[in-house]
């Protein structure tokens, strides 16, 4: 065999294997979404928008928990525009939407025109980025309450709610949970440049504040 020919084969075998050896690399590093329930779940915020609206007056306390989903990198490289939808299925029908990403929640990215509340949509559900090893939540149901704070020695101070519901958190935040049935929800996250993960759930609610907390199982 000719040297030059020899030559050809070996300057062609060594870049075949170079690039195989590139694309291994980049595919060992490559980045991993995993999906799981966030570890903070007994954390109550202020429910600063229903205080604006002071529904019950001014002596009372707005509360609103939240049932959020830890979305974690566990690649070694970024995982690039991260979005997020879900699936509610109930025993009639399926109902599609899309998830924003708690660090974008709706009541930074607002505007009012004609004295109505416009959402930014735009900018609510646009998609982030997830560090190596980092975690991002997204917000996938939400529950507010409120209770007295009057102070009047013989008032009812213990929580209440204004209907009896949990609301998936849409872009018209327009699907009820009601605690008599049972719901299944699928909330699946894509990336650019990484593998689509889902995380399936079950929602079965007593209708009470402590209940919450107890309501949502991983299939």
């Amino acid at each position: 065999m000719p040297e030059w020919l020899i030559s050809l084969i070996s300057v062609v075998v060594g870049a075949a294997i170079g690039v195989g050896v590139k694309e291994l690399i980049q595919w060992c590093r490559r980045p991993r979404l995993e999906i799981d329930f966030d570890k903070f779940p007994r954390a109550d915020w202020n429910d600063y928008e229903a205080q604006a609206e002071s529904y019950h007056g001014s002596q009372a306390d707005y509360k609103v928990k939240f049932l959020r989903l830890a979305v974690t990198n566990k690649g070694k490289s970024p995982a690039l525009s991260c979005e997020a939808r879900l699936v509610l299925k109930t025993k009639l029908d399926t109902y599609p939407s899309l998830v924003h990403w708690t660090k974008r929640d709706p009541i930074l990215y607002r505007r009012f025109e004609d004295g109505k509340k416009v959402l930014e949509l735009d900018k609510i559900f646009v998609p982030i980025d997830i560090s190596s090893k980092n975690s991002e939540t997204l917000d996938v149901i939400k529950f507010p309450y409120w209770f007295s704070t009057a102070p009047d020695p013989d008032a009812d101070h213990s929580p209440k709610r204004d209907i009896q519901y949990i609301s998936l958190v849409t872009p018209l935040d327009n699907l009820m949970l009601f605690s008599d049935d049972e719901y299944f929800i699928e909330v699946m996250v894509y990336a650019h440049n990484a593998k689509a993960t889902n995380f399936e759930f079950r929602c079965k609610w007593d209708g009470t504040i402590d209940g919450f907390e107890k309501a949502f199982t991983k299939n």
